[in-house]
């Protein structure tokens, strides 16, 4: 990695400024060639293909450089808001020759934090098992090396607070929330008898990213409201970048749960993230786990018939009272070429705008007060298709009507996605939604194990669990695991139950703990890579009476103890 070559004070302050905004950039070769092109400010080399790069905007806003679709941070959303029977590790702790709870191994979580003075993320004797903290959100403390903010709590500051009368008086990083050390909790958490709680793998090494809350300038953009937890692409990334290098510093295995996804992207695995992902996941050691997210039942996705080379097909959105805006997305395969017309609630109709390279049109309605930019991009340069970005502020209440027409040279069809359920609420939807490929990034990945959330006590699917496959076809969720209803650590030393997509991932994280301590810990197989955990998980998951691979459970629920009995047979 090259070493950057700018002031720190001026990185952390421009990080921080609403005058300055993050692109995440892809490059080949000479890194000298993005700086002269962007003039960046300042910059963070994720790998030899990836950087992000801060420039100034000043008062502008973010659509002013909105010229590649992939250079913007999507907005990341928290994934939701009897574990260790159901999915094979009671059993497996039962086995004299089998002894997995996660020694040796590290594993990641990028979140609202996590409450380190809790029992459950201590060793016996009172120290910690947290091996560090990055909290992007404190700016008074130490920064990482090579990610120039926020600060980093190493395990020796974090056992001086444990026996310091005031804790947060030297490690000031604190969960308000709670998902963060639910899930590390349910993951990893310790054996408490007296509440009748284990983690999964209550003997790793954990390592937290506490997530900064998204610039405001990217919510107004993405029209996400300001009470919404909300973290941009670029901060996900460099918080899955600084967990690899903690393991690479303490030469151990890693997996890397995902808590946060996104409904933008083209459902396929290309977002900047996911490629980051699939770059590493073949890795020797690494391993990364994620949720399929909450979509599944929300009306959030459109699914087209096959349009006819001049046909048009008209989409309904429903939008509720009080809704500030949102925007969708229209993918369509190469060499698809969509334009689009629309019907405001009043009937005030626009119409067909012609697509064009670089085409961005911004259509104020005369009787709402509704503002609607549009954006074409032909070849979106990640996917290669094409992508239609359009941004709806301040919509009427009401039925809008999307028309696109197929101006493309043979039949084709699209897909529309809305945000997440969390960003735009439940009374934004579509009229005839299609509940089938709504895994929210970065579930879409090559080599990422997406778990879908299932029901242990009714042995159902949850009803707002995200559905696969991806947009291509691909085989995503790789299984389902129990993620409704599930016991784990609250805030202030409580104990409580929660649902949704992250709660599955936690726990699929932990019996990949296990498995990742089986393979390279233990030596099984010492190759062992993100790929190849998914395919144990798939190898061991408990079929049902339903075809498979199935859009809904994957290969089945996981179990960990099935795992090694088909190893052996």
């Amino acid at each position: 990695m090259d070493t950057p070559q700018f002031d720190p004070q001026t990185c952390k302050d421009a990080i921080y400024s609403e005058e300055y905004i993050p692109l995440l950039i892809d490059y080949y070769g000479d890194f000298q060639l993005v700086i002269d092109k962007y003039n960046p400010v300042c910059y963070v080399i994720l790998s030899p293909r990836q950087a992000i790069v801060y420039i100034y905007i000043g008062n502008a806003s973010v659509i002013s450089r909105f010229d590649t679709y992939r250079s913007i941070p999507k907005m990341y959303g928290l994934l939701d808001t009897s574990v260790i029977e159901e999915t094979g590790v009671q059993r497996l702790r039962r086995q004299p020759y089998i002894d997995l709870y996660g020694q040796g191994v590290l594993i990641g979580f990028l979140d609202t934090g996590i409450d380190y003075r809790n029992p459950l993320f201590r060793n016996e004797d009172g120290t910690t098992r947290i091996v560090s903290i990055w909290d992007q959100t404190i700016l008074t403390g130490t920064t990482p090396s090579e990610f120039p903010y926020g600060s980093e709590y190493t395990e020796e500051q974090i056992n001086q607070a444990l026996q310091s009368n005031n804790p947060l008086d030297i490690v000031p990083s604190i969960d308000e929330n709670g998902h963060g050390t639910f899930m590390a909790g349910v993951a990893a958490g310790n054996i408490d008898e007296a509440n009748d709680f284990s983690g999964i793998a209550p003997d790793a090494g954990i390592v937290v990213v506490k997530l900064r809350q998204a610039r405001n300038k990217l919510r107004e953009f993405f029209l996400v409201d300001q009470e919404v937890d909300c973290f941009a692409e670029n901060d996900v990334l460099a918080a899955v970048s600084y967990l690899l290098k903690k393991a690479k510093q303490f030469t151990r295995p890693i997996v890397i749960c995902f808590g946060v996804g996104t409904s933008a992207g083209d459902h396929n695995g290309s977002s900047p993230l996911s490629r980051y992902i699939d770059s590493v996941g073949y890795t020797a050691g690494v391993s990364f786990v994620c949720g399929t997210g909450n979509e599944g039942n929300r009306g959030h996705h459109y699914q087209s018939n096959t349009i006819l080379s001049g046909a048009n097909e008209e989409i309904e959105v429903n939008v509720g009272d009080g809704v500030s805006g949102f925007t969708t997305e229209l993918w369509a395969s190469t060499p698809a070429l969509f334009a689009i017309g629309l019907t405001s609630p009043s009937g005030e109709v626009i119409n067909e705008i012609q697509p064009r390279l670089g085409k961005k049109e911004t259509v104020r309605f005369v009787l709402e007060k509704t503002v609607v930019t549009i954006v074409y991009f032909l070849v979106e340069e990640g996917s290669g298709d094409m992508l239609v970005f359009m941004r709806f502020a301040a919509p009427a209440r009401g039925i809008w009507k999307i028309r696109a027409y197929n101006r493309g040279p043979m039949p084709s069809s699209f897909s529309m996605w809305l945000p997440l359920d969390n960003f735009i609420g439940n009374t934004t939807y579509f009229n005839r939604s299609e509940p089938d490929v709504t895994i929210t990034d970065p579930g879409n990945a090559l080599t990422i194990a997406t778990v879908s959330v299932y029901n242990s006590q009714t042995d159902s699917i949850y009803i707002h669990s995200g559905r696969g496959f991806t947009r291509s076809g691909r085989v995503q969720p790789a299984v389902a695991a129990p993620g409704v209803e599930i016991f784990g650590p609250l805030l202030n030393n409580r104990f409580g139950r929660l649902t949704g997509s992250s709660v599955s991932a936690a726990v699929a994280a932990g019996i990949a703990t296990l498995l990742m301590e089986w393979a390279v810990i233990q030596e099984n197989d010492i190759d062992a890579n993100s790929n190849a955990i998914r395919q144990y998980l798939v190898i061991g998951a408990k079929e049902r009476d339903i075809v498979y691979p199935n859009r809904e459970w994957g290969y089945g629920e996981i179990d960990i103890f099935s795992i090694f009995e088909r190893l052996r047979s």
